[in-house]
């Protein structure tokens, strides 16, 4: 269940007071994955324990499929990073185009970039809600 996913960030990430995840969708081209517009068109801030684990697929054909940004935060959290970017790949699969039976992995990729906050020593909880901004372009 999604929500106790959620919840339990406060948990996984006790030091993390903030994140900041900007991302775009990357296009493929002959000389490798390429970021259209190279901005980044979607934005999402949350406050400590609201964190979503996955960031939505946007192929109407993938099944069971997001990109893990939750993975990447706890990495960060680890080293003590205030700031990553990168590319993740979708987790999920496509039916074959002609064939309901045969699934092949989505391809969609993603450029993001994180940036994170940390509690100062002895913050209690002060953000018991989420903000989340959504902003971007639609999807396609």
């Amino acid at each position: 269940m999604v929500t106790s996913r959620v919840s339990n960030t406060t948990q996984r990430l006790p030091t993390m007071d903030t994140v900041t995840v900007e991302w775009d969708e990357c296009y493929h081209s002959r000389g490798g994955p390429s970021v259209e517009g190279g901005a980044f068109s979607h934005i999402m801030q949350a406050a400590r324990g609201s964190l979503e684990p996955m960031l939505p697929c946007s192929s109407a054909g993938c099944r069971g499929g997001g990109f893990e940004i939750l993975e990447v935060v706890e990495s960060m959290v680890s080293n003590r990073l205030e700031d990553k970017s990168g590319l993740l790949v979708c987790i999920g699969w496509e039916y074959t185009k002609g064939r309901q039976t045969a699934q092949s992995p989505c391809t969609r990729v993603i450029s993001y970039r994180i940036g994170l906050t940390y509690r100062k020593r002895g913050d209690s909880l002060r953000h018991s809600t989420a903000r989340k901004d959504m902003i971007g372009t639609s999807e396609a």
